[in-house]
């Protein structure tokens, strides 16, 4: 069994350093509200189960930098203790106190939670947080709060808790299963129908392969035949080209001999002329030998001149240089004396308007005296306007809560009458519990049990069944392993939990006497449960009176507060005028003075630059004589070439005078230069001609020769035989390499088509066994629909069953009879009839929402610790005792630890830890 030893926390919320102590069985934590008992609770919750409601730094305690919550308890595992330390900083430290040892966990998901699951002994499908917030730890005053909710949201709080929808999620899971098993079958149809397709053509091409071989055959035959006729003929066809060759080689040496002649004989020709006109060159350039030489010397002293007015060129380039210089130099100077003359007169005007500073500066400040006083008054204005919607408020609310008021306080006599009738219903029921519980309640065992019976048989060998094929699957189907592994998992628990209940069931039914029933009390019962409804409904209104009545006073105080500040708030706002007309006379006086401050500056900022502009005027004079004295220079350069342009005119003149004889002179010197050249060249193609004519007679005589030998009629009769057999070659040759290729195609074909035959025989064997997997899942699938149902309602039978003893134990009255029904509607039965929660009173609500809470608890998580935070949250004495007494008789858990501010729970146990503030 699971069991608190102890919890420390040391600056743990309101904390610093406590240590608490738990005994086994019933204990209590008592203490004046505020002093910390909660956050014993929330430390156990936070360590044990992952489970707060808060951030880290609101745990932590003012003025601390880091929160630790300790809680030693004993596994209900293995037996030993063990020590959970947590820490906003650090995280977990678990420890083994009996043999002094840390264990290696500090990962909360992957390694401290699951380990928690296994030592609390809680499944692991189950989540340690929701756990503690619906079941083990239910916060303070929503022990109720759960079952006064509509059906709908009832259900979205006990749904998850009791697992309804795993069966459909494994259902729905399961249906893409089926949809990748049913895609299989389809697809391996569709393949085998795509196999017969293609093997349509298998016969034809058998038939043309055979075909394709025997032409083959018949062409490589003759192709033997040919070549060795033709190897025969081109033997004594070579014989007769050879002589041909020899005739065609001496024409055409006969043909290039005569071209030599005809183009040596042009060269001769042209050469004789060449001679002629080199002569008459020769003469020519005698007769202008003069005006050749008289140029030249011209030309000569021209570019001699050229070279003087390149240097004076670059001379008065150069002092136009510095011309610009000294110009730009004397405007320079100019711009800095009118500058300096601006600068004095802005240092005459900064002395004016020193005086100005100074009454600008007290004029704004004044300023910003007043705009602090009317932004002050505006914050005024807001909070007065927000007061006055807030009285307004406060009046409608104190009007509301004065009926409400009224109406609680006439109800209090029809109050007064309660017990009167509850004492009439408890007689009323005594006697119908006696007569109709037994036997109403073995009639609805009896319709579960007998269905129950027959079905479990039936799902017993579905199930077997089902499991042997899941198994199978995840041997074929490797992808799909953990789904498949998940989905026999929860078919064995839903098989076991099948059994465990209805072997429940069963035993109830052993156990339950025979009785007989009546219905004569029936109508006065009615009756008075209308009554003793109507009279609750007013009760639970009327414990709000006092609420009602602190809040009135309340808002009483409220309104005098507010009316005592809104009239504070007029005398101040009362002042706003003045304040306003200061503000305009500052604001004229500023406008009028026009910023002097901005303009003493920008005047100072100006100043600033005089000293630069001193010493760049200063420079400027020194760069300008400077300046001066290379121009002088560069003019005394320039005075040797005074006359240099006339002296270029002269020569100029004498070159133009001898340039008509120099021109005719140079277009004949390259021409007269070579005579003794062409006379020479002329001589030896003289010579050349006559050794071609020698070449070309005797070349014609061997040719006659040659020809006389050649038999031209037989060489025709050769090349025709030879035609004829390379044309026919060429057919077969050109024949085969396609025949060839269509044989390889027809043989590849064929391989491919004994390959689709054998898949198409391994597919028809795949389709067998995935259409039987198929058949499986859809099956399975069924069997998930029909199982969610019927487990759930078994969940609810035991759930519902323990719950009824439970809420026997806490009420001490055997006479009750507790149903939690489908849509998780608490009914509770006295005699023959049944009362919804909402018609129970206070304390048999409580009772019962405690019943089904601790039955869920130890049905679903098979936990035997539950603690309660101020159960008794808007109960009277008497109730508040009777609960007390109920919890105290709780024998099913070993341990129960409930948080008071009252002393209603001390006096009943020895377990007492007693919390102080701090």
């Amino acid at each position: 069994m699971v069991q608190i030893l102890s919890v420390t926390l040391k600056n743990f919320k309101c904390h610093a350093d406590r240590y608490f102590e738990f005994q086994p069985g019933f204990n209590a934590i008592i203490g004046e509200n505020g002093a910390g008992k909660s956050s014993i609770l929330e430390a156990i919750a936070w360590v044990l189960f992952d489970h707060s409601d808060y951030t880290k730094d609101e745990l932590i305690r003012r003025g601390a930098k880091t929160a630790t919550a300790a809680v030693e308890f004993i596994s209900r595992a293995d037996g030993r203790t063990y020590r959970v330390e947590r820490s906003t900083s650090t995280g977990y430290r678990i420890t083994d106190p009996q043999l002094r040892h840390t264990l290696e966990l500090s990962r909360i998901a992957e390694e401290v939670t699951p380990w928690l699951k296994q030592q609390l002994g809680v499944t692991s499908t189950i989540k340690l947080p929701d756990l503690f917030a619906t079941m083990v730890g239910i916060p303070q005053g929503t022990f109720t709060a759960d079952f006064l909710k509509r059906p709908k949201e009832r259900k979205d709080v006990f749904n998850p808790l009791l697992k309804v929808e795993d069966y459909e999620q494994a259902a729905t899971q399961s249906r893409e299963l089926e949809k990748l098993a049913e895609a299989g079958v389809n697809e391996l149809i569709v393949k085998i129908q795509h196999y017969s397709d293609r093997l349509q053509d298998w016969d034809d091409l058998k038939q043309q392969h055979l075909q394709l071989q025997t032409a083959i055959h018949q062409d490589q035959v003759r192709l033997a035949a040919l070549n060795t006729e033709l190897e025969s003929l081109t033997q004594e066809k070579a014989q007769l080209d050879a002589i041909v060759a020899d005739l065609q080689q001496l024409e055409q040496t006969i043909q290039g001999l005569n071209a030599q002649i005809t183009a040596q004989q042009q060269t001769v020709n042209l050469w004789q002329q060449a001679m002629a006109s080199a002569q008459a060159a020769v003469t020519i350039c005698a007769s202008h030998q003069a005006d050749y030489e008289a140029f030249l010397a011209a030309d000569t002293a021209l570019a001699a001149l050229n070279r003087d007015a390149q240097t004076r060129q670059q001379l008065l380039t150069q002092r136009d240089s510095v011309q610009s210089q000294l110009d730009a130099s004397r405007q320079e100077i100019l711009r800095l004396q009118v500058q300096l003359e601006e600068l004095h007169q802005a240092e005459n005007e900064l002395q004016h308007l020193e005086p100005l500073v100074v009454q600008q500066a007290t004029l704004e400040q004044e300023q910003g005296t007043i705009a602090a006083h009317l932004q002050q008054i505006a914050d005024y204005r807001r909070e007065y306007d927000a007061l006055q919607q807030h009285q307004q408020q406060l009046l409608t609310r104190l009007t509301h809560c004065q009926q409400t008021i009224q109406r609680l306080e006439a109800w209090k006599s029809e109050i007064a009458a309660i017990p009167d009738w509850e004492q009439h219903r408890d007689r009323t029921q005594q006697h119908l519990s006696r007569l109709a519980v037994a036997c109403q309640f073995q009639a609805e065992l009896q319709q579960l049990v007998q269905p129950a019976l027959q079905d479990r048989t039936l799902m017993q060998i579905d199930v077997d069944k089902a499991l042997a094929i899941l198994q199978d699957l995840q041997e074929s189907l490797p992808l799909y392993r953990e789904p498949i592994a998940a989905t026999i998992l929860t078919l064995q628990r839903g098989q076991t939990l099948t059994n465990t209940l209805i072997a429940g069931l069963e035993q109830i039914l052993a156990d339950l006497a025979q009785q007989t029933s009546e219905a004569d009390l029936q109508q006065q019962l009615q009756t008075v449960n209308q009554q003793l409804h109507q009279a609750y409904q007013q009760q639970a209104e009327v414990a709000t009176l006092p609420a009602y009545q602190t809040q009135l006073t309340d808002l009483q105080t409220e309104l005098e507060r507010c009316q005592i500040r809104l009239t504070e708030l007029t005398s101040c706002l009362d002042s706003a005028t003045d304040w306003q007309r200061q503000q305009a006379t500052v604001s004229d006086a500023l406008a009028k003075l026009d910023n002097p401050r901005g303009r003493s500056q920008l005047l100072t900022r100006r100043l600033q630059q005089k000293p630069q502009l001193q010493a760049s005027y200063t420079q400027l004079q020194e760069s300008q004589t400077a300046i001066q004295q290379q121009y002088d220079r560069l003019t005394e350069q320039l005075q040797p070439f005074a006359n240099l342009d006339a002296a270029i005119a002269e020569q100029a003149d004498r070159r133009q005078a001898h340039q008509s004889g120099y021109t005719i002179y140079i277009q004949h010197q390259s021409q007269a230069d070579r005579i003794t050249e062409v006379e020479q060249t002329l001589q030896a193609a003289i010579e050349h001609l006559a050794t071609l004519q020698t070449q070309q007679a005797e070349a014609q005589q061997a040719w006659q020769r040659r020809n006389q030998a050649c038999d031209h009629k037989r060489l025709a009769e050769l090349e025709a035989a030879i035609t004829t057999a390379l044309a026919t070659k060429h057919q077969i040759t050109g024949r085969l390499p396609l025949q060839q290729q269509q044989l390889d195609q027809v043989t590849l074909q064929l391989a491919e088509r004994e390959t689709l035959a054998a898949e198409r025989d391994q597919a028809q064997q795949a389709l067998a066994k995935r259409q039987q997997t198929y058949a499986f899942i859809k099956y399975a699938r069924s069997v998930y629909k029909q199982a969610g149902p019927r487990i759930t309602r078994f969940y609810l039978g035991e759930i519902s069953r323990e719950a009824d003893r439970l809420f026997r134990e806490l009420m001490n009255r055997q006479n009750l009879a507790l149903d939690w029904t489908e849509d998780y509607e608490i009914r509770v039965q006295e005699g023959a009839y049944w009362r919804n929660f909402r018609a129970l009173s206070g304390g048999e609500q409580m009772c019962a929402a405690l019943a089904v809470r601790l039955a869920l608890l130890k049905v679903l998580a098979d936990i035997d610790i539950a603690f309660f935070d101020e159960p008794t949250t808007n109960m009277d004495s008497q109730r508040r005792q009777h609960l007390a007494e109920a919890l105290t008789r709780l024998k099913t858990f070993q341990q129960l630890i409930v948080i008071s501010h009252d002393d209603t729970f001390e006096n009943l146990t020895e377990n007492v830890v007693k919390v102080d503030r701090q």
